[in-house]
């Protein structure tokens, strides 16, 4: 008897993990975007030409997570003095992702990291 509960929990955990196995396939998506080099990538644009495919989009239920990396000098820094001017002055002045995919502020998630170099 205990041999034949084993096994019915067993079957029970295999179907449990293969419902959650579609559930995850029904909810989230993936969706590749290619631009070229001299393109203007526009996400939320193409996220709205989705609809031509059958899939639907809502922007206001819709999150961007994003990385973002804080530089910050290092104790010791590994770079000469003026290779580490010169990176962290083109860093700061980099356009931000959001800005770049124009993406809507309100609808980030950022997550990030300081970087000592």
């Amino acid at each position: 008897m205990e041999r034949v509960l084993d096994l019915y929990c067993g079957f029970l955990k295999g179907v449990i993990a293969l419902c959650l196995a579609v559930m995850v396939v029904l909810v989230f998506g993936n969706v590749v975007l290619r631009y070229g080099f001299m393109e203007s990538p526009n996400i939320p644009r193409a996220l709205e030409d989705l609809g031509n495919h059958g899939l639907q989009y809502n922007p206001m239920q819709a999150s961007f997570f994003l990385g973002r990396e804080v530089l910050v000098r290092a104790m010791v820094p590994k770079l000469t003095a003026w290779r580490l001017f010169l990176f962290l002055f083109m860093a700061r002045n980099a356009v931000p992702a959001t800005e770049f995919f124009r993406i809507p502020s309100d609808r980030v998630v950022e997550l990030g990291v300081r970087v000592a170099i």
